[in-house]
């Protein structure tokens, strides 16, 4: 570590060129320490961040990046309002921040108009080239809307059980397949001149639990972890501008110390950067997440992710944002972050932020591709005998949507999202009293709450078919011992009226399940008729 006296002559000579006026492009060694602390931090946008907050980020501080989420984001016009702000705001065009949302496709949507059914429906579709579509129609939206980076593709590897939450975020249980869906996703981006930021490094899928709210660990041996670093390896091998690290502690592997990957020189410097070759844009997850929260504050927080080798740390509350710059403010000018340090991590950053500014190519979203997503990834799988339905004759117990609403108002049962051991019990209580046993018994699943409630039904009707409508994660339908699944990965309407289509008939289910699920079935499982006609 530096001493005081070393660093601060450093950074307090590049404060006097800047404070000058000097014309020349910004590199790390023509920016105060004020302004190179500011490229180090990601700070997020809520929907009440008052206007000056904001402009002393932008102007003040020249962020690394700004983050929009959903609550800053009501409407197409609001966000491309706030972009341009944010472009007003800066001191030069060379250092407006980036600007960042997560549009990562079904659960996760910030934008409507880029609405599309998530990574495990593109997988299921088979096709490469719709992933591309799809990286290219969210990039075309985003930057319409002036945003610039987007924290996608997820590209996490994830087992049938989905410990982590990841769910249909994914695009599966295949490495090798991951990884050409997730650089034909990247590819899409590229296209429209929108970063791609991969995540969550080296691979959350297979951890204890979701970062948000635990402290979650991956116990299992170095090569089964190694094998989930083939999507990263294929997107870096494609260019990928970015690479989120996330907040997993890896026991097996070397050198960690019991440390989250976001705080860990093990795998950010030595796996990340020198083993992998990557040279790109190394952003923490939301510190404030469960995940590191009780390794310390978050100004702490984010200088160990420096340290670590990270070069943008998310801070998204307004406490979390002062503290993480304050703190590396502080340790720019104390020599804790060298020069040098802080310096590589700043390069890279400007460059992004010059890469982000090119103009993009003139292109327009495909406002049918959702659907074309959602027909092409339908998976039937059971006995297509019971199909096509009459659904006069059938009953339905499910969510509100487009599926539920083609059963008759009597002949259907609408559940709330989440479905406690009450709620269970009452709705089982009510569908026993409602359903006569005349026609098939169609249960639509977003979770594995209600899944528990199409295994109580089947114990309740043993002798009717019954029909599984997945909304949701397939792994969630293990276990239930349905007449036929009918897997649309999705809730979204698209994939709901896909499924409609499929129970009436008018179409087959092309698609492929993209994850092994035992007790349901393996990975490319599907109805061969339909889908060698695909």
């Amino acid at each position: 570590m530096r001493t005081p006296l070393l660093a601060i002559p450093c950074c307090f000579a590049v404060f006097s060129a800047f404070a000058a006026g000097e014309e020349r492009a910004p590199s790390p060694e023509t920016l105060s320490a004020e302004l190179l602390a500011g490229q180090m931090i990601g700070v997020g946008i809520g929907a009440s961040l008052p206007m000056p907050e904001l402009e002393r980020w932008v102007r003040d501080r020249a962020v690394g990046a700004v983050v929009l989420y959903r609550a800053s984001m009501p409407d197409a016009e609001t966000v491309r309002e706030l972009t341009s702000a944010v472009h007003r705001m800066s001191p030069r065009p060379e250092l407006t921040p980036l600007i960042a949302t997560d549009q990562e496709g079904g659960a996760v949507i910030r934008l409507a108009a880029a609405m599309l059914p998530g990574n495990l429906a593109l997988a299921a579709t088979g096709s490469p080239e719709m992933a591309e579509r799809a990286g290219r129609h969210v990039g075309c939206v985003l930057r319409q809307s002036g945003i610039n980076v987007n924290f996608a593709p997820t590209i996490d590897v994830v087992p049938a059980g989905d410990p982590a939450g990841i769910g249909t975020r994914s695009f599966g249980s295949d490495p090798v397949e991951t990884g050409r869906f997730a650089v034909a996703y990247v590819r899409g981006l590229d296209t429209a001149n929108v970063l791609a930021v991969a995540k969550h490094f080296p691979g959350h899928g297979s951890a204890s639990g979701d970062s948000h709210n635990s402290e979650p660990a991956d116990s299992r041996p170095r090569a089964e972890i190694e094998a989930d670093l083939i999507p990263f390896e294929a997107v870096i091998a494609g260019g990928v501008a970015g690479v989120m690290a996330g907040h997993v502690r890896y026991s097996n592997w070397r050198d960690t110390a019991g440390l989250p990957a976001s705080l860990s020189p093990a795998i950010l410097r030595t796996l990340l950067r020198d083993e992998l070759g990557f040279d790109g844009l190394i952003f923490t997850d939301v510190i404030h997440m469960e995940g590191v929260a009780k390794l310390g504050g978050p100004g702490e927080l984010a200088v160990r992710a420096i340290e670590a080798g990270a070069d943008v740390v998310l801070a998204s509350g307004y406490g979390d944002r002062q503290a993480a710059y304050g703190a590396i403010l502080a340790a720019i000018r104390n020599g804790r972050l060298t020069c040098d340090r802080v310096h590589e991590s700043v390069r890279r950053v400007l460059r992004a932020k010059s890469r982000a500014a090119t103009p993009p190519p003139a292109c327009t979203a495909d406002p049918n591709l959702a659907n074309e997503v959602a027909r092409s990834a339908i998976t039937l799988l059971g006995d297509r005998k019971v199909l096509p339905i009459e659904v006069d004759e059938a009953f339905h117990v499910g969510i509100a949507g487009a599926l539920a609403d083609r059963f008759p108002t009597g002949r259907r049962v609408t559940l709330p999202v989440t479905l406690t051991k009450d709620l269970t019990d009452r709705f089982e209580r009510e569908v026993r009293s409602r359903f006569d046993g005349r026609g098939p018994l169609v249960v639509s699943i977003l979770n594995r709450s209600q899944a528990e409630l199409a295994r109580r039904l089947r114990a309740e009707f043993p002798d009717v078919p019954l029909i599984v409508v997945v909304l949701g994660f397939p792994g969630d339908a293990a276990g239930i011992p349905a007449t036929t699944f009918i897997l649309a990965y999705n809730f979204l309407e698209p994939s709901q009226r896909a499924a409609v289509d499929v129970l009436a008939g008018k179409r087959c289910g092309p698609g492929r399940l993209p994850v092994d699920v035992p007790g349901l079935a393996p990975a490319g499982a599907g109805d061969e008729t339909c889908v060698s006609r695909r």
